[in-house]
């Protein structure tokens, strides 16, 4: 189930999206980067007390991969969560007639918010006009339907 937010927040969606998948890359990039670092365990790295925690770089790569590695995971569940509702939303308004669904993509999606200018935009896309205030009926109509 979709809502008016929902519609609203479509290209926040989409926007929030792409700046993920660039986080995504850029986290990818660091972790390839790590391996660069790995080295062999020196004697000056072996414990010197009784802990038994290691003064290692090696092993700081290896943390330092797995945390980037959890990051990368964390955000690809974000992005397949984002794909889930902009399925919804586009499932939702399919579900609409031509008419209500031009006009929801107008007014949500491309955040046309003047009902003449959306009247104008329908007869240049269908070749007849629709009363602005027709129009605004429709809208109503195509959001009981969603």
């Amino acid at each position: 189930m979709i809502t008016v937010k929902d519609l609203e927040d479509y290209n926040r969606f989409i926007g929030d999206k792409e700046k993920i998948k660039a986080k995504i890359k850029t986290l990818q990039l660091k972790f390839n980067n790590c391996t660069d670092n790995l080295k062999a365990t020196t004697l000056s790295d072996m414990p010197k007390n009784f802990s038994n925690e290691f003064n290692s770089g090696t092993e700081n790569v290896l943390l330092k991969k797995e945390k980037l590695l959890e990051q990368i995971q964390l955000l690809e569940i974000t992005v397949s969560e984002i794909d889930e509702k902009l399925v919804d939303i586009n499932m939702s308004i399919l579900k609409l007639n031509q008419d209500e669904q031009f006009i929801i993509r107008k007014f949500y999606f491309e955040n046309i918010r003047n009902y003449p200018t959306i009247a104008d935009l329908f007869k240049k896309e269908f070749g007849k006009y629709k009363h602005p205030s027709t129009i605004w009926k429709k809208l109503k109509k195509a959001l009981k339907k969603i």
